[in-house]
């Protein structure tokens, strides 16, 4: 593995729900709208489809897999920062709220307990 030693954030389109199937079934109109609307053309889905890979920058799937992908991300590129794409393609409030709720209570905790043993 390659380990950069950059201390600049990664960001990338983030959906959680409860398996990856779920997250990339809820998450893919709202992707292929907005790149419609940004520049023309939709999102392939085979390409969509590989944000399930936990090597992808794309942070869609159950919160355990997000947590696991974050910290390859933060193994490799030894980021501080994440910054996550909720709010595309007109995703609608209450999932956005969820999605934040998620981050809050789930994802976070465990990315500080990872990290604060790291330092």
């Amino acid at each position: 593995m390659i380990r950069h030693s950059s201390r600049s954030p990664t960001a990338g389109f983030f959906y959680a729900a409860e398996d990856t199937r779920q997250a990339l079934c809820e998450l893919y109109p709202r992707i292929n709208e907005g790149m419609k609307r940004t520049n023309g053309q939709g999102f392939p889905k085979k390409l969509f489809a590989q944000g399930a890979d936990p090597h992808n920058i794309m942070n869609v799937g159950s919160p355990q897999q997000i947590i696991e992908k974050i910290l390859y991300q933060h193994e490799v590129f030894y980021n501080q920062r994440y910054i996550v794409q909720i709010d595309f393609g007109g995703m609608p409030f209450d999932k956005v709220m969820k999605n934040s709720d998620v981050i809050r209570s789930e994802i976070l905790p465990a990315i500080r307990k990872y990290t604060a043993k790291k330092k």
